[in-house]
């Protein structure tokens, strides 16, 4: 998936129209914004958190210099890269003893890549969109025609669907709510066949 930087949050005008529906002070404020001003990410989940390591108890200015020598040191700030890298470099970046164990834990933790809604990706030739609200499939589907099936939660209700010749499936409910319909689903990426497994 490509990272969608400095681009509107696809969740944003939603947001945006929950707040004023839900504070009216908020509302006040957000009314005198302009609907193509908004707040977008530069950087990963995982490296948001390392910034948020880097910059106690020092300034704005020494920790942009931390994560400056941080990049060129691991070629790329993600849970692998920190997690390998020695103590000596990381204390080379200016980093002192205990940021590095909190940079080395939440390495372990997190070692796998967290990424925003929806998450596109390819198994095979299948291309495939991965997201838990359903709410902004229409604008997914205007996006990213060539999609083959969108995968999706949130209602708990069974869902298997063509849109525009996209496939859309929900197994429905799994989270143990509702005895004896239960369900989880297995998906064929030959045919793009489902089956649903009641537990």
């Amino acid at each position: 998936m490509t990272n969608k930087y400095h681009k509107r949050p696809i969740y944003w005008n939603k947001a945006i129209d929950y707040l004023k529906r839900n504070d009216p002070i908020l509302k006040q404020i957000l009314m005198k914004v302009k609907r193509d001003i908004f707040l977008t990410r530069n950087c990963t989940p995982f490296q948001t958190l390392v910034n948020a390591i880097l910059g106690q108890q020092i300034s704005v200015k020494a920790a942009t210099s931390v994560a400056k020598k941080l990049q060129e040191k691991t070629k790329k700030i993600n849970p692998t890269n920190i997690y390998n890298a020695s103590a000596q470099k990381l204390r080379g970046c200016g980093l002192s003893k205990q940021k590095i164990v909190y940079l080395k834990e939440i390495s372990k933790i997190n070692g796998f890549t967290l990424e925003f809604p929806p998450f596109v990706t390819k198994i095979g030739n299948r291309k495939i969109a991965i997201l838990h609200e359903p709410d902004d499939i229409q604008d997914l589907i205007k996006e990213n025609p060539s999609i083959d099936l969108i995968l999706h939660g949130h209602t708990h209700r069974y869902r298997n669907e063509k849109i525009n010749g996209i496939n859309i499936f929900n197994p429905g409910e799994c989270a143990g709510l509702q005895k004896g319909r239960n369900a989880i689903g297995l998906v064929n990426l030959k045919n793009l066949s489902f089956e649903r497994i009641f537990f």
